[in-house]
């Protein structure tokens, strides 16, 4: 959980381009 409260606590600006990354690896590996 602490983990979790951390990452929310970064930057939009910062997250969501690892979130659109992560995403895009799943969707190309097709989890």
């Amino acid at each position: 959980m602490i983990q979790v409260t951390y990452t929310f606590s970064i930057p939009n600006a910062f997250v969501t381009p690892l979130v659109e990354a992560v995403r895009e690896v799943l969707d190309v590996a097709g989890i």
